[in-house]
């Protein structure tokens, strides 16, 4: 079953950094949840929304609504529509669009007033299942999870093990009359198929299955290049290996999940292939990513981390192939998904506040081409420039204890200080340094774990730079 590691309240950002900007907005009409928007996806027309709401913009939409650009839409009795006993329906993970209809997948049995069990159908004004039902598999709950319709067939993976009387583990294909069998291989450990991305004429599938052998090289990813399956550069190692998403990016695939690069991987919860091998992705992320979405020809990662190639960002960062950057707002909870709805980026998740603002599940990305602070060209470092120098704060985040180093070419004359300010833009250190052309050891352990932004000036209070570190004990 797909996890939800939600958080209430995520230290780093319990507050927002007085010196950013606002760049997201709401939508008008706001949406009620318990818990989060899991799921969207835009046509031409609307923007739909799904997760456990109940209430938009003053209309009852049970798990699912859709949005013109102008007002919200229920759609009929939304997702359970046969449970009266359950306020809540349960959770939808997957829509698309496919020969002229959209296709919701999930874990409900029933969608408006037809039964529809894990998958079905929305023709514009009325819920419909296929003509072959499918089933779930007697051990699992995570019923269909991923879709993707690829070379005229809708693709769909979760945690099954048959459709329709049809033996199919995790993934299998429809064509709008038939369900087909791809003839997964038979894992002694398998959980679900969460991902599935076309590459280089090849079917990706990641997830959660492995065999039960040292070395497994069949581990939480597979491709099928059409004639039977094979490993991916020996799988993705770990024993709490979760994929989230798989997109194609500059030519590689990108896959993003919850892994890490100490249990022999490339990356830290993401890395690409390149058809031959598997690389960094800068550094990567210090904890989990759970979706890729491409805008305005950069590729976005949003999730719960704190961290994206050494640099303090909040759940959501950008990579432009070569380094990472931070869009400087703050997050109180996780980004689940998002997608791009008439040239505008949208996103959906857990969070109540953005920078403190009351911004609830849902926001539309208003800042342009706007990046608050990026690493240098995947080395994972902060840098910054001072007359032409580089002032680079490691390691980052710390316990509290960072150097601070330039090597600058300038005079011991100048003897610059450096001032420290927490989150709610309170001073926290003062502290004159020996010089720019040594390093210099910064110590803020005796403050709390959060973001904190550092300026040296000059003797005469003329600004050289700033940064951000993170201190996390």
């Amino acid at each position: 079953m797909k996890k939800l590691f939600l958080y209430s309240s995520l230290i780093f950002f319990q507050s927002t950094i007085v010196f950013s900007q606002i760049r997201w907005d709401s939508l008008p009409g706001k949406l009620q949840s318990p818990d989060a928007v899991l799921v969207m996806y835009a046509d031409s027309n609307y923007l739909y929304v799904a997760g456990n709401s109940y209430l938009v913009g003053g209309i009852h939409a049970k798990g699912i609504e859709r949005w013109n650009g102008v007002k919200w839409d229920s759609m009929g009795a939304g997702i359970n529509g046969l449970d009266t006993l359950n306020f809540y329906p349960q959770n939808t993970w997957a829509i698309t669009t496919y020969q002229n209809k959209l296709y919701v997948g999930g874990e409900f049995t029933s969608l408006g007033a037809v039964n529809a069990n894990s998958i079905g159908t929305w023709n514009g004004s009325a819920w419909d299942s296929l003509a072959v039902q499918p089933f779930k598999n007697s051990y699992s709950l995570s019923g269909f999870i991923a879709m993707n319709v690829i070379n005229n067939k809708i693709y769909v993976g979760g945690g099954f093990d048959s459709i329709a009387g049809l033996q199919c583990y995790g993934i299998a294909q429809w064509d709008g009359s038939n369900w087909s069998s791809l003839n997964f291989p038979t894992l002694a450990n398998f959980e679900e198929v969460s991902a599935i991305c076309e590459y280089n004429g090849s079917i990706y599938t990641g997830g959660i299955f492995y065999g039960n052998v040292p070395g497994d090289t069949n581990s939480n990813i597979l491709r099928c290049n059409g004639t039977g399956w094979q490993s991916v550069g020996g799988g993705i190692k770990g024993g709490l290996v979760d994929i989230w998403s798989m997109i194609v990016y500059n030519g590689e695939l990108y896959v993003a999940g919850e892994f890490s690069k100490s249990d022999g991987n490339a990356g830290n919860n993401i890395q690409r292939w390149n058809g031959t091998s598997w690389n960094d992705v800068g550094g990567g992320t210090n904890f989990t990513v759970r979706h890729l979405i491409i805008f305005n020809s950069k590729l976005y990662a949003m999730g719960t981390f704190a961290t994206a190639g050494g640099i303090p960002v909040s759940d959501i960062a950008e990579w432009d192939g070569t380094k990472w950057c931070s869009l400087g707002s703050t997050f109180d909870n996780a980004i689940e998904t998002a997608c791009i709805y008439k040239d505008s980026l949208y996103i959906g998740g857990g969070f109540w506040t953005i920078d403190r603002d009351s911004i609830s599940y849902l926001a539309k990305w208003t800042g342009g081409d706007y990046t608050d602070s990026c690493g240098n060209d995947a080395t994972g470092i902060n840098k910054l420039q001072v007359d032409n120098e580089e002032i680079t704060a490691y390691p980052n985040p710390s316990a509290g204890i960072f150097t601070l180093t330039c090597h600058s070419k300038q005079g011991e004359e100048s003897l610059p200080v450096i001032k420290v300010f927490n989150v709610l833009g309170q001073q926290v250190l003062t502290e004159t340094l020996h010089s720019l052309q040594h390093d210099n050891t910064i110590d803020i352990s005796n403050q709390p774990n959060g973001i904190y932004l550092y300026r040296v000036m000059n003797e005469d209070g003329t600004l050289i730079g700033e940064g951000k570190v993170v201190v996390q004990k």
